[in-house]
């Protein structure tokens, strides 16, 4: 994974589609919210929500991740509606 192959999947508008990213050692993380991660040049950021209120797009700590380890994207499945 290279910051312009992630790029394109933290579009801050309303087409974006929130996925999960796993890490070398097993961590995953899900990004619902592109305001909470960035893809600068050397690494992805991750901001994790507050976990007193995770839809405030206010991150509580963030992680770092090397591209390098970084092994899999995947598309997070739509809500079922009921």
């Amino acid at each position: 994974m290279t910051a312009d192959e992630m790029r394109p999947l933290i579009k801050r508008d309303e087409s974006f589609r929130p996925f999960r990213v796993t890490l070398k050692d097993g961590r995953t993380f899900e990004i619902k919210d592109p305001w909470l991660v960035i893809a600068p040049d050397d690494f992805f950021v991750i901001g994790i929500p507050m976990p007193e209120d995770p839809t405030s797009g206010i991150a509580d700590h963030f992680v770092h991740a090397d591209w390098s380890r970084i092994t899999k994207v995947e598309f997070l499945e739509p809500a079922v509606s009921a």
